[in-house]
């Protein structure tokens, strides 16, 4: 098993996590507790993990009282997400950084533009693109483009496409 820090696994409290707490209930708070040191030692011990230095429960994926998710945070800035179902099955996790790695940035653009057109009511024309793939957490591909709006004019906008892994979670659209 890999290194964890001494302070990465830190239990809730009702004191310290009052919102969380409230939503989760005094036995969802109980089984989050203690889920937090197996997922340590599971993420600890998956490829890509130096030192575990943070493990908490991540509150955009999880939904009381159902799903816990957790993420983690290794000292080479790697993030973990881990499932209840990948501790109970000690199932090795991959880091968000690596699945970035398996779509080029030529397909993430495909995949981009897709979406793009899929939710515009009129056709575009791109002219420029960009990944970020970021150290922590999701990718983003920018899109700029040129559609004719309701009225028949020009207008240039600017699409961020949001990747989590190799799955496309949201595009919002701008004003350039």
């Amino acid at each position: 098993m890999g290194e964890i820090s001494d302070d990465a696994v830190m239990p809730i409290t009702q004191h310290s996590w009052p919102k969380t707490y409230a939503a989760w209930g005094k036995d969802g708070i109980d089984r989050i507790n203690a889920l937090m040191q197996p997922a340590a030692e599971v993420v600890a011990s998956s490829p890509g993990c130096d030192r575990l230095d943070v493990l908490a429960l991540s509150e955009d994926r999880s939904s009381a009282p159902n799903s816990v998710v957790f993420y983690a945070d290794c000292a080479n800035g790697n993030r973990f997400y881990i499932t209840e179902d990948d501790i109970v099955n000690k199932r090795k996790v991959v880091s968000q950084n690596s699945k970035s790695t398996w779509l080029s940035d030529q397909q993430m653009f495909e995949i981009s533009m897709e979406a793009v057109k899929g939710r515009l009511m009129f056709p575009c024309h791109f002219s420029e693109a960009t990944v970020q793939r970021a150290v922590v957490g999701r990718t983003v591909v920018t899109l700029a483009f040129r559609h004719a709006d309701e009225n028949g004019a020009n207008a240039i906008r600017v699409a961020k496409c949001y990747f989590d892994g190799v799955s496309l979670k949201e595009v919002e659209f701008m004003p350039l």
